[in-house]
């Protein structure tokens, strides 16, 4: 690229020696003295600059105008340059003031959309904060909910288990005592298949339990023969009952 002080210096050259000052003979002068022709993008701009600083008028110089005429001539072209560039210059400033106008209404529409952004996070804050509390309180139903259910299957089980009692109180005889696994065998298979839906397994030894456990708070049975038992009687609640048992696992 050619600077600007050697497109004035060939110019100016070329006008010294009566030449004729145009792209063409510029670029061929800047070949010889720099080596670089410049392309006419580079050596125009200067050349129009040099030619309105210099009130160059190469029709009026090699015609032989007056002087007086030609200076006119090139205060008119000097003119005319100035009001080119007060131009492109009123120009320049009306596209920037456009660029200002743009950048700011950019910078507004950024600013809200910040505040939006600020605002739907504090809204999402507040959400995060909502839905913790929310989970505190589906947790705490829930444990509620399992303690609640607990609860009804004790009874359930509690009601069962009270039915079965009262069934084998029924099976003993009102003089006699049985074996439990007699008890057990008379007992209906409803009440074992019922059993199925309840945390304690149907056998013997379970059976034998909800006995010693009535014998313990003295309810409705008392102990025979060994392995036996039989219906309580009021004489079982006399001091050094023998039909007492201790108190059942």
């Amino acid at each position: 690229m050619v600077t600007r002080n050697e497109v004035y210096a060939a110019a100016d050259e070329i006008r010294a020696e009566g030449g004729l000052v145009a792209q063409s003979s510029v670029r061929a002068r800047l070949e010889v003295q720099t080596g670089r022709k410049g392309s006419p993008r580079d050596v125009g701009p200067f050349l129009l600059e040099w030619k309105a600083e210099r009130t160059y008028a190469p029709a009026l110089e090699r015609g032989g105008v007056p002087e007086k005429i030609s200076g006119l001539l090139g205060k008119a072209t000097a003119a005319l340059w100035a009001a080119a560039q007060a131009e492109a210059d009123r120009a320049f400033q009306s596209d920037r003031q456009r660029l200002d106008a743009t950048l700011a209404d950019e910078r507004t529409l950024r600013a809200e959309t910040l505040a939006m952004a600020d605002g739907l996070l504090g809204q999402l804050d507040v959400l995060t904060v909502e839905a913790a509390d929310l989970r505190a309180r589906i947790a705490q139903m829930e444990t509620e909910l399992a303690k609640a259910r607990q609860h009804l299957q004790d009874v359930r089980a509690d009601e069962f288990w009270g039915r079965v009692v009262q069934e084998i109180h029924a099976i003993l005889p009102e003089e006699g005592s049985m074996r439990v696994v007699e008890i057990a065998d008379r007992l209906g298979a409803d009440l074992a298949e019922e059993a199925r839906s309840h945390a304690e397994e149907w056998s013997v030894r379970t059976l034998r339990k909800k006995i010693d456990r009535r014998i313990f708070h003295h309810r409705l049975f008392a102990r025979a023969a060994p392995g036996t038992y039989r219906r309580r009687r009021p004489e079982d609640d006399l001091p050094g009952d023998a039909g007492q048992g201790t108190n059942p696992a």
